[in-house]
């Protein structure tokens, strides 16, 4: 399933403009309950990947969400805040 943010390359929150680096990978540590600290083997990030696996440089991995930069020395964002993609492109991770 893509979602919009998926494409995203540049965009206007609030009246702070941010670059779009990359989308977050999720890894095991969403399996971790934060309550009690227990891990299961396999829940929630099978889920995940079974409807978010979409960048073929993670292809074991779901993304959920999208990494953003600031573009000025201060920013801030506000809950209800105004949300505008300014630029669109693909985003795939490279190993490092």
């Amino acid at each position: 399933v893509e979602c919009t943010q998926d494409s995203w390359k540049k965009v206007k929150i609030g009246f702070y403009e941010y670059a779009v680096s990359a989308r977050t990978a999720r890894c095991k540590m969403l399996n971790v309950d934060n309550n009690n600290g227990e891990k299961h083997a396999s829940e929630p990030e099978r889920t995940i990947r079974s409807f978010r696996n979409i960048d073929s440089g993670v292809p074991n991995a779901g993304c959920l969400g999208m990494q953003l930069v600031p573009l000025s020395k201060t920013s801030e964002m506000k809950c209800g805040d105004e949300v505008t993609a300014l630029e669109h492109g693909e985003h795939v991770y490279i190993k490092q």
